[in-house]
Formats: structure tokens, sequence, C-alpha cells
């Protein structure tokens, strides 16, 4: 891992500015960043801790909740109003990791993990787009049974690993970012961005853009919801 500068933001704007340099990333628990970090595919000169952030759950005027950012994984799961709510939810953060990631990884930056696969962490032995543009994606003729189906290009068939953002997806959440430019809101469904030619761009975030929280709708009178992972072995 190259050296690096640590700053840790206390407010938004702080988090803003010091997020200002060239070669500059936001850090939540680290959960994937650090791994990136450590593998040479991520190198920024500086990381801006923004877990000072927002870490509450509040209910909104019409029923539905706003999630900090730096709220973490297992907060959300546990809330009494996500699991009456959004049961899904709870279901798939549960399902997602560990209790000790769950208890680390914060809802933002679960938001931002990187798309990748087993061939995108295989920095020496394969090519990846995501690594290198243009360099060739190895998956497409390779160990691709768990890969993506839809959305996919032939670029990139990576999948995102998020339990949580199946699930926020399915209950039409949106996504709070707030930058230099000021403030707005995406639809989590349009705050990815589909590989195509260019799978190295994930998403819709502009340079110094920061998460700050997660809007979850009212959910429909009378609805109900499950979330069930079907996988090859359960550990």
């Amino acid at each position: 891992m190259r050296p690096f500068t640590y700053d840790k933001a206390t407010t938004e704007q702080d988090a803003i500015t010091m997020r200002a340099g060239a070669n500059a990333m936001f850090l939540g628990a680290g959960t994937n960043l650090v791994d990136l970090m450590r593998e040479g595919i991520e190198a920024p000169d500086t990381l801006v801790d923004v877990t000072a952030l927002s870490r509450s759950i509040e209910e909104l005027g019409k029923g539905g909740l706003l999630i900090g950012a730096a709220a973490s994984n297992t907060a959300v799961a546990e809330n009494i109003m996500v699991r009456r709510r959004y049961p899904a939810l709870s279901r798939a953060i549960l399902a997602g990791a560990s209790a000790q990631i769950r208890n680390m990884a914060t809802v933002g930056w679960n938001i931002l993990q990187r798309t990748r696969c087993t061939y995108f962490y295989d920095v020496d032995g394969s090519r990846c787009n995501k690594r290198q543009p243009g360099s060739g994606c190895d998956a497409l003729g390779g160990v691709n049974r768990g890969h993506g189906i839809l959305g996919v290009s032939e670029s990139c068939i990576a999948t995102h690993p998020s339990d949580m953002c199946v699930a926020l997806a399915a209950f039409d959440a949106e996504v709070h970012l707030v930058s230099d430019a000021g403030r707005r809101v995406v639809p989590l469904i349009d705050f990815y961005r589909l590989p195509g030619d260019t799978p190295h761009v994930e998403t819709v975030l502009a340079p110094g853009e920061l998460i700050t929280a997660i809007e979850l709708p009212a959910p429909l009178p009378g609805a109900r919801s499950a979330y069930r992972k079907v996988r090859d072995r359960a550990s």
C-alpha cells in the first residue's frame, strides 16, 4: 500500500473541502476501499474520513425514512421502523455479510462498493477494463457462472456485490448528494451506470460529490416484503 495522508471531517462542508485534492477519496468504514488499496487497485494520496457525519435514522412526514450515510449496516438492520416497514431491507443486510462487517460497514459506502469480480482483483494475471480501460475483459471467456446476465456489455460482466442495494432498489430508494455545486437527490436505480464501453465509470457521482443520506418512501398500504438469498453455500 502506498503512503497517503488522512483527514477526518466533522461536517459535510469540511468533507467537501478536504476532498478537493486531485487524488483524494472519501473513507467510510473502509471495508471495501482498504482492500482495494492493499491490492494496489486504488491508490489515493488522501483519505477523508466521513464516519463522523450523520448516522441518524429519522421518520419523514409521509411515513418514509431518511437514513444517514454514516449509519452502520447493523443499525439499519436492527432499527424497528426498518424491520416493520421494510423487512426485506433488514433481511438483505443480514444476508449480505458477517456481523463483524455489518457492525463496521456504513450505508453510504455499501452503496459505493466497486462493481467487481475475481478477475478485477487479479491485478497481475488478468485483463480488466474496470482497472485499466481498454485492456480487455478476461471474465468474458473465463469462469463466469456467477457473473452478470442483464445490463452487461462486451466490456464488463461484473455484478454489484451489495445485497442491501437490491432491497433499496426494490423500495424505490433515493440517494441524497451534496457538493460545492449544491444538493441533489437521485433515484438509486439511476445512481448506477451500466458498463457500456466505460465500465470503470460506475455511478453518476460528480467529482467531490458526497452521499449524505438514503431516503426510503413510505411503503404502500398493506405491502409485505421478504428477501431470500439463494446460493451454492450458505457460508
